[in-house]
């Protein structure tokens, strides 16, 4: 029987593989998969281009695109592990979008597998298998399977804590407690700020159920851990750029201005109107959209059952775990609540996994129902998953490309820029740093250029006007989007102008 249900996870894990790798070699996307990708992997190359000194990682915040004409300056707003995790990947193997992609791909792999174990190991098979299944095919871990980002890290990481914390509270061994601790610690390097919030409910479930004479002990190291990474952050920021709040060139502010600005407490983020209606207006909508309807409706039903299960006094120490990770995942919602309204999605994939466990949990404690009746009920929720995830995956919107970026996707040769770049549009810049790029804002400068090693020049609104309307008397040209794309092979004069 183990067998068969290690089978039935190599056959979650198969499939999750092969929906993951559809595209995988697609041009960097519109909204934040594209942007979250693009800037990480400029952020990680970084340490393979300027270095790794006192491990500050650096970006180009530059508004020229030229080759050689870097401005790199700390990026001091998020822990560094992702950079660390990718860099030495990208030395190896190449600055590939597929590269990251496929060491994504694994990610997403291995945490539905240890996803898994977790449920497993501190509920059953039957649990465990379904969980999997309904973490697999949700539209918002589906949107994560190949986006290089800080959010999703955290999910294994937090699985592991999970894992190791219910081990120690089981049998009281400190090889566990350790364990505990130093995935703890991994998480606040690796992930994102919201991992923070998931030391609440360890530590609550350690104060309200742990029996034994280590228990002041984690009720202490614990929550230490998380301060202790924090100080360390400030601290590395200190050494960095002589402030713990970091380098003022990001461009949302210093540290702790982003942090008052994502919790909706100065002036510049009252903008967005948000109220507590439309907190959970928007909470609602968005959770029927990344989580699905059925996900939604079975998860808030299983916070019932679980709530009626503890009130007839039964020992649920796991389920209880699970009810308090899910509930501290939606902390995030209302205290960084100018966060969640821009990304509803980032804060959302915390929520998933406990939804879908709660979701399960409410369809194996339904009584009385008979075998028959409760297994067609449970293929109409996997037939149901099934279809949301294919209407996701047919629609989704991350299919958008940018026809700029689709260009430099398919047309790898070197170009000549003509207009400031925005130092954050990094969906164009991964493409950018990927080939030679020479940046002329006027006529003197480009008649006064060897352009043998060029093939493009790249125009906008932005570039200088005398500009367009000498390389329009030169060369042939093709409109892509907002976008003038002068082709220095295609002259059209060549009695006027010879390629030098």
């Amino acid at each position: 029987m183990r067998e068969l249900n290690d089978y039935f996870l190599f056959l979650i894990v198969i499939l999750f593989f092969f929906i993951a790798f559809d595209g995988i070699d697609r041009p960097l996307t519109y909204g934040h998969n594209g942007f979250a990708t693009g800037q990480n992997m400029h952020m990680a190359n970084n340490y393979n281009k300027v270095g790794y000194a006192l491990l500050g990682v650096k970006w180009n915040v530059a508004w020229t695109a030229e080759t050689g004409k870097e401005e790199y300056h700390y990026y001091t707003h998020h822990p560094i592990g992702i950079f660390l995790l990718y860099a030495p990947i990208f030395a190896i193997f190449g600055y590939e979008i597929v590269v990251g992609r496929l060491v994504q791909v694994i990610i997403a792999l291995l945490t539905l597998v240890i996803f898994y174990y977790l449920i497993r190991a501190n509920a059953n098979e039957h649990s465990a298998r379904l969980a999997t299944l309904v973490l697999g095919l949700a539209p918002i871990f589906l949107f994560y399977r190949d986006m290089i980002s800080f959010d999703f890290l955290g999910l294994p990481l937090t699985f592991l804590v999970l894992i190791f914390y219910m081990k120690w509270l089981n049998y009281k061994k400190n090889k566990y407690l350790v364990f505990t601790l130093m995935f703890a610690f991994l998480g606040t390097i690796f992930s994102d700020w919201g991992f923070y919030f998931m030391s609440i409910p360890v530590w609550l479930h350690c104060l309200i159920y742990f029996k034994g004479h280590m228990k002041k002990f984690f009720l202490v190291s614990f929550p230490a851990v998380f301060v202790s990474s924090f100080l360390l952050f400030l601290l590395h920021n200190y050494i960095l750029t002589g402030s713990v709040a970091g380098d003022d060139y990001n461009l949302t502010g210093k540290l702790f201005e982003n942090l008052l600005f994502r919790m909706n407490l100065i002036e510049s983020s009252k903008a967005y109107g948000i109220t507590l209606v439309g907190l959970l207006t928007k909470l609602w909508s968005t959770s029927n959209i990344n989580l699905t309807p059925i996900v939604l409706w079975v998860s808030l039903c299983g916070i019932l059952v679980s709530i009626n299960k503890n009130y007839e006094k039964r020992n649920l120490k796991f389920d209880n775990l699970i009810l308090f990770c899910f509930m501290s995942s939606l902390l995030p919602v209302f205290v960084l609540s100018n966060a969640f309204w821009i990304h509803p999605h980032i804060y959302l994939l915390a929520v998933l996994p406990f939804a879908a466990y709660l979701g399960v949990y409410f369809l194996f404690n339904i009584n009385p129902l008979s075998k028959g009746t409760r297994n067609v009920l449970l293929s109409i929720f996997i037939v149901s998953l099934l279809l949301f995830a294919d209407d996701f995956y047919r629609n989704r919107d991350e299919q958008l490309v940018d026809p700029l970026v689709d260009f430099l996707h398919k047309n790898d040769e070197n170009v000549i820029w003509t207009f400031p770049l925005h130092p954050q549009a990094f969906q164009v810049r991964y493409y950018l740093e990927k080939r030679k790029v020479l940046d002329l804002r006027d006529v003197a400068s480009f008649n006064n250029t060897t352009l043998n090693e060029y093939n493009y020049v790249i125009t906008h609104t932005d570039t200088e006007q005398n500009l367009k309307v000498f390389l329009k008397s030169k060369f042939e040209s093709t409109t892509v989007g907002e976008f003038e794309v002068f082709h220095l092979k295609k002259v059209r004069d060549l009695s006027s102008m010879a390629i030098a």
